[in-house]
């Protein structure tokens, strides 16, 4: 309860003051501001907001996600939604969400979400799915925006256990506008959020993969595809837990964290 009484305290101000000085304007009305706009703003909140949770973040390969000269789709595993503010806060590459309806109801999140036209997918309404993804289509093929995507379908509960199956449908954006795919693994998203762990440090690891090209995966069906980046992103995060383990046997998280160097990145950036 402290854990969570702390994080009101400390957040609560900041999120209240741009829920009022922009958030709620731009998720009403997107298409009156410019994206990069309303994602450098959605950026700022979440990276001053997130630092509070004392994650110690180790971030790999993220040079592979900020030197884009173009839209991509990146693919990853889920964990919480954690997993949005996170990725948020590292790319540099304005970037957006395909995700549950559900989503648009959770507070601060679901605003965020809208506020950067994340597409909300109702599972039951086939018609209204088909627009989405034709939608997607036509933002990627403009260059208007990157998309992450995740293609477990839904929030692996157990993260001890196996990664959830990628299904191949989740690749089909990219194959229809030829776009770079971005794999990418990420373990430790599911503490932040749970009363039981009160630590002083939540630690993070992310390992983002080289881009596959549409060189590489056009000569191959989704269903053949998958399966490869799948096992990329499994593996990893099977290694991912053995040093998690390791972190937690050593006692780390009773030390706070240091600053990680995107956040250094950024603060130097924003002045």
């Amino acid at each position: 309860m402290f854990k969570f009484l702390r994080l009101v305290l400390l957040c609560g101000p900041r999120i209240l003051w741009d829920y009022f000085a922009w958030m709620l304007r731009y998720s009403r009305h997107p298409e009156r501001y410019p994206f990069e706009v309303r994602y450098a703003a959605a950026r700022k909140l979440i990276v001053k907001t997130i630092k509070r949770f004392r994650l110690n973040m180790q971030v790999e390969g993220l040079e592979y996600l900020n030197s884009q000269k173009g839209p991509f789709v990146l693919v990853a595993n889920h964990q919480s939604m954690m997993d949005v503010l996170v990725l948020v806060a590292i790319s540099e590459r304005p970037l957006t969400f395909i995700s549950k309806k559900e989503v648009k109801k959770y507070p601060f999140v679901g605003r965020v979400m809208s506020s950067v036209e994340g597409s909300m997918l109702d599972r039951s309404d086939l018609r209204q799915n088909v627009a989405i993804m034709d939608e997607a289509e036509r933002r990627l093929n403009a260059g208007y925006c990157s998309y992450a995507v995740y293609p477990e379908g839904t929030r692996n509960k157990d993260p001890n256990g196996p990664m959830l199956p990628f299904h191949p449908g989740s690749f089909k954006l990219a194959y229809r506008t030829g776009v770079p795919i971005i794999p990418m693994a990420e373990y430790g998203n599911f503490r932040p959020f749970k009363r039981k762990f009160n630590y002083k440090s939540y630690p993070i690891q992310i390992k983002i993969f080289p881009p596959y090209f549409k060189e590489d995966y056009l000569k191959m069906a989704t269903t053949d595809f998958a399966p490869i980046v799948e096992q990329k992103v499994s593996d990893e995060i099977e290694a991912m837990k053995k040093r998690d383990q390791a972190y937690m046997d050593a006692k780390k998280y009773k030390q706070y964290p240091p600053d990680p160097q995107w956040w250094t990145v950024y603060l130097h950036n924003e002045h």
